[in-house]
């Protein structure tokens, strides 16, 4: 006889549902910590030029942070999906989106460009989205 998801243990789900966050959502500060680590990777390995936060995080929105948005500029088409498995699997706690500044819609590159704060490389101040 066949078993289904309802008869499985938390710890047999786990291995077939690997990102489901662990207990509670994290803190901002922690949240920021780790794509700011995502970030300097995604340069450093994968050639991004330039690497941008943007979404509830990056506004400071209040309240408990479920996910991280990170834009990236620069990475080679042939390496972007490589670096997109890289970076979402970085954390258990946060769903993370990675994005392609040059390849995204009109819309959500406005979204980035009002809200987003660089990440890499360290110490840029401008979000501007040119090279």
């Amino acid at each position: 006889m066949s078993t289904t998801a309802a008869g499985l243990s938390k710890e047999q789900l786990k291995r077939y549902r690997p990102f489901i966050r662990e207990k509670g959502p994290g803190t901002s500060s922690e949240a920021i910590k780790i794509a700011t680590l995502i970030a300097r990777d995604l340069g450093e390995r994968f050639g991004a030029q330039k690497v941008v936060l943007f979404g509830s995080l990056s506004r400071g929105d209040e309240g408990t942070i479920f996910d991280i948005d990170l834009a990236a500029k620069g990475i080679p088409p042939a390496r972007f999906f490589k670096a997109v498995a890289f970076a979402t699997g970085q954390s258990r706690k946060w769903k993370l989106d990675l994005v392609d500044i040059d390849d995204c819609g009109v819309g959500l590159r406005a979204i980035i460009e009002k809200e987003g704060v660089v990440l890499w490389p360290e110490g840029e101040s401008s979000s501007s989205l040119g090279s």
